[in-house]
């Protein structure tokens, strides 16, 4: 693999032990958009990956590393080597050097996986996002950023200049993030779905976040357009035989939705030849008229789907939607940290009054 830079501090006594930790990173690039880990603590990007294992390969690792930061599966088919990276600075225990190889590939990845972060992660708030290059580097970039982690954000924000200059790895030649469908998967079969909507360019123009002073109080205030959002979502069982919201919430930048598809019509009588891709067709709609309620444009292109496996992964989505908010308020929510910091929203009870969700018992609907 082609070095490509080293980022060596100098602030080390040759003399101290070195400690070497190779690692892999992945590049995928999503459109105009690169999928990176956002760190919310501090507020820069990364490229998602981490370090290798005693016995793996680089292209476990990378397969591993990415799943657990993003929930991201990897291609492995489609895994080519981009360049390296060496990094070599003082411990922050100042006991040795660090001397880190950063492997990084370019490949293709799909959504669908479990993220799986470590505890490190999980307290800085690490977070998938999709991020145009001059953002991220902008980002990377800012002042202020403590020892360790402005050596790895300039590390990023030097790799994102290479591939914005690199022709050889131009916009159109770079491995693109597999659709967020499953191909061979028919969204019209009879299933339970939970679904993610996101805000354009991740704005917090839906709802605030509020509570007494303590995460377990926290709970949903919608905005004029959360509650146009709101009634939208609360007349779609009016409007669709085959689909039905169970449960959902506004969240400042976000919607989760969890859907079931059903198999009959409201008489009972079987459906003899469902429509094409019904997950997708209700969401476009939904898309549509919240937005034509609005008056604006409101949505990113695209949404995020999870394919509900059992009763337990039901109730598990479910439970993630009552413990949204509270999550907000902690700064562990996924999408927590961009655009403005105003609102989140979720909640079953909405400030207009309307029914946020179906106050029945979870409960999965094909009982597979």
């Amino acid at each position: 693999m082609r070095a490509l830079f080293t980022i060596d501090q100098k602030n080390y006594d040759p003399a101290l032990p070195r400690v070497y930790r190779p690692s892999v990173r992945a590049i995928i690039l999503c459109g105009d958009r690169i999928a990176m880990a956002f760190v919310a603590k501090y507020g820069y990007y990364k490229f998602p990956g981490g370090g290798i294992e005693a016995g793996e390969s680089h292209t476990d690792a990378l397969m591993r590393e990415v799943r657990e930061e993003t929930g991201l599966l990897v291609d492995a088919d489609s895994i080519r080597p981009f360049g390296m990276v060496r990094r070599v600075l003082l411990s922050t225990d100042g006991n040795h050097i660090f001397d880190q190889e950063n492997f990084y590939y370019l490949c293709e990845a799909r959504e669908g996986g479990v993220s799986d972060p470590d505890e490190t992660e999980r307290e800085e708030g690490f977070a998938l996002s999709y991020v145009t290059i001059p953002d991220a580097i902008r980002a990377n970039r800012k002042p202020g950023l403590p020892y360790i982690h402005a050596s790895m954000a300039e590390r990023e924000a030097r790799v994102l200049e290479l591939l914005r200059s690199d022709k050889t790895f131009s916009a159109d030649r770079l491995p693109k993030r597999k659709p967020n469908r499953l191909q061979s998967y028919d969204y019209s079969a009879v299933g339970a779905y939970f679904v993610t909507i996101c805000v354009q360019d991740m704005r917090c123009i839906l709802s605030t976040v509020e509570s007494d002073c303590t995460p377990e109080t926290a709970h949903v205030v919608l905005s004029a357009l959360g509650g146009f959002v709101n009634q939208t979502l609360v007349q779609m069982n009016a409007h669709y035989n085959l689909i039905r919201l169970d449960h959902f919430v506004i969240m400042p930048n976000h919607v989760h939705l969890l859907l079931s598809v059903n198999d009959a019509n409201p008489d009972g009588a079987p459906r003899s030849s469902p429509p094409t891709n019904t997950l997708s067709t209700c969401i476009t709609a939904f898309k549509k008229y919240s937005e034509k309620a609005a008056g604006c444009k409101l949505w990113q292109r695209g949404f995020h789907d999870h394919i509900i496996r059992n009763d337990d992964d039901y109730r598990l989505h479910w439970q993630y939607i009552d413990e949204n908010p509270k999550k907000w308020m902690m700064g562990k929510d996924a999408y927590y940290g961009y655009g403005s910091q105003g609102a989140t929203t979720s909640a079953p009870r909405h400030t207009n009054g309307s029914q946020g969700a179906t106050t029945s018992a979870p409960r999965h609907t094909n009982g597979s």
